[in-house]
């Protein structure tokens, strides 16, 4: 299946997010939330545009909705409790690490895999010789002489 060039441009966006909402969360973990809402937001334009194939498609959906449930579960922490998950919210910091944990490994084996088929079809895309002043000969000719 070939990977579409808005599918990696858009994978390369959310990789800058994803350094952008780690670097965020290290000071405070609400500051992720609208990191985390520009994600959802790339993902799921990009899931509407008719650039992109079934599969890009599908882990663009997958993306966007765990960027939103992450942003939701931030927000939610954010109101219920201030202090952080050392205060006893902890099944709710639980299934938001799992969240995010998931959010990055498909991110990341995504954009890997994206770009391995990338460079694949580069390498694919060279056209073959064809006959012309350049082709090489694909028989040696006959001469009319030896074939008598």
């Amino acid at each position: 299946m070939a990977i579409t060039k808005k599918h990696i441009t858009t994978q390369r966006a959310a990789i800058i997010g994803q350094v952008l909402a780690n670097t965020a969360q290290s000071f405070a973990s609400e500051a992720a939330i609208p990191v985390k809402v520009g994600q959802a937001c790339v993902s799921g334009y990009s899931f509407f545009t008719n650039h992109l194939n079934r599969a890009e498609r599908g882990i663009q959906a997958l993306q966007s909705v765990l960027s939103l449930a992450n942003a939701s579960l931030l927000a939610l922490m954010l109101f219920e409790e201030p202090e952080g998950c050392c205060s006893g919210f902890e099944v709710t910091c639980t299934i938001n690490l799992i969240i995010d944990l998931s959010y990055q490994g498909i991110l990341i084996g995504n954009y890997l895999i994206s770009e391995r088929q990338k460079d694949r079809e580069v390498e694919a895309a060279t056209p073959p010789l064809r006959a012309g002043a350049n082709a090489l000969p694909t028989s040696t000719p006959t001469s009319p002489i030896t074939s008598l």
